[in-house]
């Protein structure tokens, strides 16, 4: 705190005194909160009979508890000040709550809040009902940001834990997980990994509870389990390559077909080049983006 000489005693400030934090007129009310922060100095009423004080020094505590008011009409948190003897000037020492703004709400409750004229932190502890609320109110201007990190300067060890013994809820219109390009994710139910996330920059696998894993890379995407459903899975798919086999040994078993008659075998069919023709096309059938086995 920067020290002023001695202005005298017929300052007409008396030697105590309880007032409210104001903002001053004609300011622009957010700018001249962070100033405040900045400064460690407030503007007060002085309390009755009393003008208003600006520049006011407040220790870091009472700063840290007080509230400011919306505009330059309204008042802030009550605050007891003394005039320092040594520069004659009024100096904010503490804070008083008013009716209804206890942090204690009642036995083994209490509210933390910090706040400006724009946004508003708070943390509620409740141990009678094991409960811990956190919140961030902000402003299309300032959103809320609530971080939680764990950081010891090193590449590995640092640990966030989240533990419940029965659910988590994450509700939002978007969810992100920024992770590095060499990674590892699992969702554990306690007892068995249920699904496991594996990836890098050039693979990424996924394997659930019941051994099916999906391979994902640049080239194309495979599954491998015991068996996998298209739909419903109402039939049974068929294996290109095989029926390409079958019907070429149809189609020959065609073109060398002969029948006897009255009066010897028969020729080969009349039509054998429009066989030759359609086994000449099967391959097309086949698929050049999947494959199954």
């Amino acid at each position: 705190m920067s020290l002023e000489k001695n202005r005298g005693n017929n300052n007409c400030i008396p030697i105590s005194g309880v007032g409210y934090i104001v903002i001053p007129k004609d300011v622009n009310t957010a700018e001249y909160v962070q100033r405040c922060y900045r400064n460690h100095s407030v503007s007060i009423s002085g309390g009755y009979d009393s003008t208003y004080m600006h520049g006011v020094k407040i220790t870091e505590e009472a700063l840290n508890k007080i509230k400011f008011p919306d505009n330059d009409d309204g008042l802030g948190s009550a605050v007891v000040w003394l005039r320092d003897s040594f520069t004659n000037r009024a100096v904010v020492i503490g804070t008083l709550k008013t009716a209804g703004e206890s942090n204690m709400v009642q036995g083994s409750q209490q509210r933390i809040v910090q706040e400006t004229a724009q946004s508003v932190v708070e943390m509620f502890l409740d141990a009678l009902n094991c409960t811990i609320n956190i919140s961030a109110q902000g402003n299309e201007n300032i959103p809320a940001v609530i971080n939680l990190k764990a950081s010891s300067g090193t590449d590995a060890g640092d640990v966030v834990n989240i533990i419940s013994k029965d659910r988590v809820n994450v509700d939002g219109r978007h969810m992100k997980v920024n992770l590095t390009d060499d990674f590892e994710l699992t969702i554990n139910n306690g007892e068995e990994d249920i699904l496991h996330i594996v990836g890098n920059e050039e693979e990424l696998h996924i394997i659930d509870r019941f051994k099916n894993e999906a391979i994902f890379n640049e080239e194309n995407v495979q599954i491998l389990t015991t068996k996998f459903n298209v739909g419903t899975g109402k039939e049974q798919m068929v294996l290109g390559n095989t029926l390409i086999d079958l019907l070429s040994q149809l189609i020959d078993a065609i073109l060398n077909m002969t029948v006897l008659t009255h009066v010897g075998p028969s020729g080969t069919p009349v039509n054998a080049a429009t066989f030759s023709e359609i086994k000449g096309k099967l391959e097309e059938a086949l698929s050049k983006l999947s494959n199954t086995d």
